[in-house]
């Protein structure tokens, strides 16, 4: 479990990867957040190679459709507006892991 909340943990993800000690199997997000939001952070997170196809679920408030088509654009697989049941993301984890 690695938390990024700002360009710092951003280097550290990158520094691990590099290392072969992260090998991220899936990224939780939420929309709404201090410093970027979960739709620029996937984009910035998914613009490396590496990266590119890990799988993705955006969790928000927001649930209009014109952030769920920005997230597809992203690369986000699957978004869930708040409040969500939590047998629902379990899941969605379940069919990413299958």
């Amino acid at each position: 479990f690695l938390k990024i909340k700002d360009q710092d943990d951003k280097i550290i993800l990158e520094k691990e990867y590099k290392e072969n000690k992260l090998k991220p199997i899936l990224i939780i997000t939420d929309y709404e957040m201090p410093n970027l939001n979960g739709l620029d952070m996937v984009r910035e997170i998914k613009s490396h190679e590496q990266f590119k196809n890990i799988p993705t679920i955006m969790i928000t408030s927001k649930s209009i459709m014109k952030y769920k088509k920005e997230a597809d654009k992203v690369g986000i697989n699957f978004f869930l507006g708040k409040p969500y049941k939590e047998e629902l993301l379990l899941d969605i984890i379940k069919k990413i892991q299958s």
